[in-house]
């Protein structure tokens, strides 16, 4: 499990050696317990818990990753342009978060994608729509993302086996064979996910998911798979200095808070200090497995008005399927009426000789 962001566990020694120079190559060695200086003393040389030369790990700019939501903290999202997205600022006045899984290849259709595209132009502040790409090559996510309201997961979390193609004029991160952060995968057990009720601001670093991860986490079937998740209601509020989710500042702590929130960039310090930290109710997923005909114009909009509430719309309910069914359904009810009227209204079956003088004709051979 990853080190969350000022732990003291990045500089704190975890074994002590003594200077080399103070033992002899040529001097028998002694046991510990015999030796009396073999207790560690101010002047012990600390080494470093990481190997010689390896690099400190990796850790994104705070705003990446900086949010009071316990999934939104988990996501590395991008824009149409490919630059990293500020979560406070980007979440700020947003309500519901809409997750569509999808894909193109060759021949496939467009219509889920303009589907989506029309209801989040309906809703462009209170709702945000996240890509979560099942395309084969990286050259279609590119594609799928140019123009569209929506932001996008990390490509680079090791979701994809083919290796992304180097180019130097794309906005998007130099191509690696692996993802810079440890993104959670698809089977990996999420370690921390018990850490956000003891870091409610969201300030720590934590490992992210990855498009996998997310994908079995929403238990996603197929493509396109649309899943809609509530944002948790604000509560609480520090200070008058404070603004939502920190996003200009200190809030509540006093001078020191607002200066850690300059240093950061603006993110904020969340309001940690003397007064009640600025915090967000945990969200919840208002609906899986969304059939894409149901965001279309008045239905999308009857939706909407529930999902903006945070009330469930009950998912794919007995209505659903009778539109899914409605061909079958038809076809067993002409074929049960077909079957009384002539088993009790005294109808000729038509049928029944057709069907038997096909059978003569083709499989008895006229017999």
């Amino acid at each position: 499990m990853p080190t969350p962001l000022g732990s003291p566990s990045l500089s704190k020694s975890v074994s002590f050696d003594t200077p080399s120079s103070s033992t002899s190559s040529l001097t028998p060695a002694v046991p510990p317990a015999m030796t009396p200086t073999a207790t560690p003393t101010a002047t012990a040389k600390r080494r470093s818990s990481l190997k010689q030369g390896a690099a400190r790990p990796y850790i994104p700019a705070k705003h990446t990753y900086q949010h009071p939501d316990p999934l939104i903290r988990r996501l590395r999202l991008r824009d149409t342009h490919g630059k990293q997205v500020n979560l406070k600022q980007e979440f700020r006045d947003a309500k519901v978060v809409l997750f569509y899984f999808g894909s193109t290849w060759q021949g496939s259709s467009n219509e889920p994608y303009n589907v989506i595209d029309k209801f989040a132009r309906r809703h462009p502040h209170q709702l945000k729509v996240i890509y979560c790409s099942c395309d084969s090559s990286e050259a279609n996510f590119k594609e799928n993302m140019k123009g569209k309201p929506w932001l996008a997961m990390e490509w680079d979390d090791g979701s994809n086996l083919e290796p992304p193609s180097p180019n130097p004029t794309s906005p998007f991160p130099p191509p690696s064979s692996t993802p810079r952060e440890p993104f959670l995968l698809a089977t990996d057990h999420d370690l921390e996910s018990d850490l956000h009720t003891t870091d409610p601001s969201g300030s720590l670093y934590l490992r992210p998911f990855s498009r996998v991860h997310l994908a079995e986490k929403f238990q996603v079937l197929g493509v396109p798979g649309v899943v809609v998740y509530g944002l948790g209601k604000r509560k609480g509020g520090g200070g008058a200095a404070e603004e939502v989710d920190g996003v200009n500042g200190g809030g509540g702590g006093g001078a020191n808070e607002k200066e850690q929130g300059k240093e950061d960039g603006g993110d904020g310090g969340g309001g940690m200090g003397l007064g009640t930290p600025f915090l967000v109710e945990e969200g919840e997923i208002l609906e899986k497995h969304v059939r894409i005909e149901s965001l279309r114009d008045q239905k999308g909009d009857e939706r909407w008005d529930k999902w903006e509430k945070g009330e469930k719309t009950g998912g794919f309910g007995f209505g659903d399927a009778i539109v899914k069914l409605r061909w079958t359904l038809g076809l067993s009810a002409v074929a049960a009426a077909y079957f009384v009227a002539v088993r009790v209204g005294g109808v000729e079956d038509v049928v029944g000789k057709i069907t038997e003088q096909v059978t003569r004709s083709y499989f008895t051979g006229g017999r």
